[in-house]
């Protein structure tokens, strides 16, 4: 009786971390949290009267705030309980985290080899506040937004349809790429909608628009596949990181 009672304790407790474990990442709350805290100190400073350029303070002051929503409001998307610091994280699954990042990491580095549309960043603190907008717009624009469409869309049973082809070894089968409903379809839409309209500093510039909105059509078409927002947000860093140094350094140097 002893032994079952505490196996039974044991299982309750067990259940009850379960229940109260994030849907984020250690990785993905770090960043998140550097990422809210640099961009309100760096909103701060580029809004000073030393800066000429007004309009990278006011975009990180919104990538500050973006960041913050993504914190507080993911974890309930999944029925989880807002924490500041979760009491245990969501563990990163190594199988299903490289492919995505590989994914995205290739198609975000195929647009760009593409275009070809340098940046003009000159000084540090735009660097740094274009680094934090990429761990920003993950947790807002895939993580939050485009986690509410397919939520939605799970929770009200639409029909969903997959995207593949047949299999040559095997003709019976399908090889599935994708599956959506429509009403996934529309959350991808707005969110890269979205996500291309909150880059207001390439407005009259339909070259950086256009490789805005295909990176979010990447980011967002990866993430509707796979759901591992760890990886979204690495590859995003990842991607700003290398854009921004190359130019700062040739700019600079």
């Amino acid at each position: 009786m002893v032994f079952e009672r505490k196996s039974q304790i044991r299982s309750e407790n067990l259940n009850r971390t379960q229940t109260y474990a994030s849907s984020l990442t250690s990785v993905a709350w770090f960043l998140g949290i550097i990422a809210f805290i640099g961009s309100m100190l760096l909103a701060f400073y580029l809004f000073s009267p030393e800066d000429s350029d007004k309009i990278f303070g006011f975009t990180s002051l919104l990538e500050g705030f973006f960041s913050l929503a993504g914190l507080c409001l993911i974890d309930p998307l999944f029925d989880k309980p807002f924490r500041i610091k979760p009491k245990r994280f969501k563990p990163i699954n190594t199988e299903k985290f490289l492919f995505p990042l590989a994914v995205n990491l290739g198609g975000l580095l195929l647009v760009q080899i593409m275009f070809q549309f340098p940046l003009t960043v000159k000084t540090w603190q735009k660097c740094l506040a274009i680094w934090f907008a990429g761990i920003s717009e993950e947790f807002f624009f895939r993580g939050f937004l485009l986690q509410l469409f397919i939520n939605i869309s799970k929770g009200s049973g639409f029909k969903q349809y997959n995207l593949g082809f047949a299999n040559p070894f095997d003709k019976e089968k399908q090889v599935s790429i994708i599956s959506f409903s429509l009403f996934d379809l529309l959350g991808l839409v707005v969110s890269i909608i979205a996500f291309t309209f909150l880059h207001f500093n390439y407005y009259g510039n339909p070259i950086m628009l256009g490789i805005v909105a295909c990176s979010g059509a990447i980011l967002g078409i990866t993430y509707l596949k796979y759901q591992n927002l760890t990886a979204n947000i690495i590859a995003h860093l990842f991607l700003n990181f290398i854009v921004t140094i190359q130019v700062f350094y040739l700019l600079n140097f």
